[in-house]
């Protein structure tokens, strides 16, 4: 279980990822008030490594063998039409994501990729673990 702390000022935000409920509460308390009231916890049944993506549809959590079939969802449903388009915003999760200046969005600092065609055609011809490597 991993305790995801999600930030909404005028855009959300993920503020931190946590092994420990207890560590998450802390990082919580650490914050301002302001972004402390704008923050909430929400729990993840996953382990490490994990993807997030960030889209229309929000935040979401994929397991490696999860990622593969949303991925395959982009790939099989592009449009030629949609030139420099992009599906979802890709970072992975390897381990706790805990900014050091608690409330800030700070999520650029993920290793991750902005899936467009380009990484689209990228994954098609070397595999989607050719990304991270």
């Amino acid at each position: 279980m991993k305790y995801v702390l999600i930030t909404k000022k005028s855009l959300e935000y993920i503020s931190g990822v946590f092994s420990s409920k207890k560590d998450s509460r802390e990082y919580l308390a650490n914050m301002d008030s302001d972004s402390r009231e704008k923050t909430k916890i929400i729990e993840v049944k996953k382990e490490y490594p994990f993807f997030l993506t960030e889209d229309h549809l929000g935040f979401r959590f994929f397991s490696n063998k999860e990622i593969g079939y949303e991925i395959d969802k982009f790939i099989r449903d592009r449009s030629s039409e949609q030139k420099d388009h992009v599906y979802t915003n890709l970072y992975l999760l390897e381990s706790d994501f805990i900014p050091k200046f608690a409330g800030t969005d700070q999520m650029g600092i993920l290793p991750h990729y902005h899936v467009d065609d380009e990484i689209l055609n990228i994954i098609n011809k070397r595999g989607f673990d050719s990304l991270w490597t």
